[in-house]
């Protein structure tokens, strides 16, 4: 793929994460309005807009990630999960359910990575332990699993069942990934930790 190409997708996928944020915010109000005053026709029409357009965002980022979380770039790892906990800080779904604890165990030059590999890997065990129905604090950051960097999530010891993970979060599977697009879900048993490694 061209260069130029490349870049575009890269541009567009920052696009759709950037919109995210005062997406979820004009969707917030209008959902406190409704509760407010349900007869409230306008906020009615105000959220059913900003859901068509979270739609068009969804499908627009399945484009991309169909066609393009292959692509791999230097990336500091440290700098992108700061970025990527600034976009979640926001988040609707995420903001009154986690709240993060940044505990970077590792100094890591660049690492070649798929941004969009990381935010959806990332993004999906953060789905799956939503499913517990409980405010949550995790500790997060960066390190080395076996000799590899790697993301980590850390559940709190109050949390008496852990979700099944592997299946959800684990974008390995598919052979036509180039290996550094690869994000390989680990956990180590009895361990609170969920590794996201870069291959």
């Amino acid at each position: 793929m061209n260069p130029d190409r490349i870049a575009l997708k890269h541009i567009l996928e920052g696009l759709v994460h950037n919109l995210n944020n005062p997406l979820n915010l004009i969707l917030g109000y209008a959902q406190r309005l409704r509760q407010i005053d349900p007869e409230c026709s306008e906020a009615e029409r105000i959220y059913k807009a900003g859901i068509a357009i979270d739609d068009i965002l969804k499908e627009l980022t399945m484009k991309l990630w169909s066609n393009s979380f292959d692509l791999s770039i230097e990336l500091d790892l440290a700098l992108w999960l700061s970025g990527e906990l600034k976009y979640l800080k926001h988040y609707l779904p995420v903001k009154h359910h986690i709240l993060f604890v940044r505990e970077d165990e590792a100094d890591m030059p660049t690492v070649l990575a798929s941004p969009l590999s990381l935010s959806i890997w990332y993004e999906s065990v953060l789905g799956a332990l939503m499913a517990i129905k409980q405010t949550l604090q995790l500790k997060t950051g960066i390190c080395y699993y076996q000799e590899h960097a790697a993301l980590y999530l850390e559940l709190p010891d109050d949390i008496a069942e852990l979700p099944e993970l592997m299946q959800i979060a684990d974008l390995s599977y598919s052979p036509q990934l180039s290996q550094s697009a690869k994000v390989k879900t680990e956990r180590e048993p009895a361990s609170r930790r969920i590794y996201g490694v870069l291959a």
